[in-house]
C-alpha cells in the first residue's frame, strides 16, 4: 500500500512538472515574465510533498552544498559580494554567508525562498526569470548551479551572454 501511494506522488509529480514544462516552452518572452514565479510556485504548490520542500532532502543538501563550498572557497572573502542565481532552498546562500560580506539570493519562487532561513546579510531578490534585478557591477562573485536545465532554451542563451 506505501509503495503504491509513492508510485502515485511520482506520477502526480511528473505530470505536474511535464505539464508546467511545457507551458513554458510555448511562451513568449513577455509571458516568461510573469510566468517563471507563476510555474515555480504552482508546482510547489501541487506537489506539497516536492522533495525539495523535505528536511530529507534538506539534509542531503547540506552534504552536497558542503562539497561545493570546497570548490570556490578560495574566491570568497569578508570584503566581497556573492549572487546566487537559482537559490531556491538559500542552502548555498546561507553557507556562503559566514564567509563574505554580503549574499544576494536570487530566485523566482517565494514558495521555497520562504521555507529557508536566512542570516542576516542575505537579501532575497525576487526574479522574473529573464533578468537578474541587482545594479550592474555591484557584484564580487555570481554563482549558479544547476539552474540552465530550468530555463526556457531562448533564455538560457541569453543569460550565458551575460
Amino acid at each position: 500500500m506505501k509503495q503504491e501511494k509513492v508510485n502515485q506522488d511520482i506520477i502526480h509529480h511528473y505530470k505536474v512538472e511535464t505539464a508546467l514544462a511545457r507551458k513554458l516552452r510555448n511562451s513568449s518572452k513577455e509571458e516568461r515574465k510573469e510566468l517563471y514565479k507563476n510555474v515555480y510556485n504552482e508546482l510547489f504548490r501541487l506537489v506539497p510533498n516536492h522533495p525539495q520542500l523535505t528536511d530529507e532532502y534538506r539534509q542531503s543538501r547540506k552534504r552536497i552544498v558542503n562539497t561545493e563550498i570546497k570548490f570556490i572557497k578560495g574566491l570568497l572573502s569578508k570584503e566581497k559580494s556573492f549572487l546566487e542565481v537559482g537559490a531556491g532552498d538559500c542552502l548555498m546562500s546561507n553557507a556562503v554567508a559566514k564567509k563574505v560580506k554580503e549574499v544576494i539570493a536570487v530566485d523566482v519562487s517565494n514558495e521555497i525562498v520562504d521555507s529557508a532561513g536566512r542570516l542576516k546579510n542575505i537579501r532575497i531578490v525576487l526574479s522574473n526569470g529573464t533578468s537578474i534585478p541587482v545594479k550592474p557591477k555591484s557584484i564580487d562573485i555570481i554563482y549558479s548551479n544547476q539552474l540552465m536545465e530550468h530555463l526556457h532554451p531562448d533564455d538560457a542563451v541569453e543569460q550565458l551572454s551575460n
